[in-house]
This record gives structure tokens, sequence and C-alpha cells, in this order.
């Protein structure tokens, strides 16, 4: 009994004290998956026009590289996909952002995708 009342003693001491500075924010990092293909999808309507990601932050090092921001096409309709920090899903590999472009069905979107350098 004595040693369990220790215990919660000690836990609640360490929860209760406040770090003498403030954390460093470090960036979110994304590890990427890798696809055989890229998904195409039939679609009537070009995307909108780019926006503008806020600026880029400091990079964590490593193998991570920094994808733009992008649009993709979910659930019947472009969704912005801000830039971020990502690992590529294997060595030599680069980041191929989707695109439109016109068919004789009408128009396709290609999924952004990583690609061989």
């Amino acid at each position: 009994m004595k040693k369990a009342l220790l215990c919660v003693v000690a836990a609640l001491a360490g929860a209760c004290t406040m770090p003498s500075s403030q954390p460093v924010a470090r960036p979110k990092v994304i590890v990427a998956r890798e696809q055989a293909l890229a998904p195409r999808v039939l679609v009537a309507t070009p995307p909108p026009p780019l926006r503008i990601d806020p600026a880029k932050p400091p990079g964590p090092g490593g193998d991570a590289m920094w994808r733009t921001g992008h649009w993709s096409f979910r659930a019947g309709r472009y969704v912005w996909i801000r830039g971020a920090w990502v690992v590529p899903p294997r060595e030599g590999l680069e980041w191929q952002a989707g695109f439109y472009h016109r068919t004789v069905e009408g128009g396709e979107w290609v999924e952004g995708h990583w690609r061989k350098e």
C-alpha cells in the first residue's frame, strides 16, 4: 500500500511540474506510400487555380523533401492539400503533382504520385 501511494505521489508530482522553457515546435513529417500506377478519374472540369501556401517551414533534415501544395480529387470534388515535408517511400523518387488533361471522353484527372527521377 505504501509503495502504491508513493507511485501515485511521484506521478502527480511529475505531472504538475512545468518545463522551464517552451518546447520547440518540430515540423510535421509525412512518410509517403508508393502506388504502382497513379489513379485516374474522369472529371468534367479542370481544378481551380493553385492556392498560395504559407511560407515553407524549416526542414526537419534527413530524407524529407518539400511537397508543394496541390489539388487532389476526392469524393467527387477537388480538395486542396497543403504543402508538407514528406519522406519519399524509397530513394530515387520525386513527387509529380496531380494534373488534368482533356481526353475524348471529356477530361481526366491524374492523381499526384511518386515517380522515378
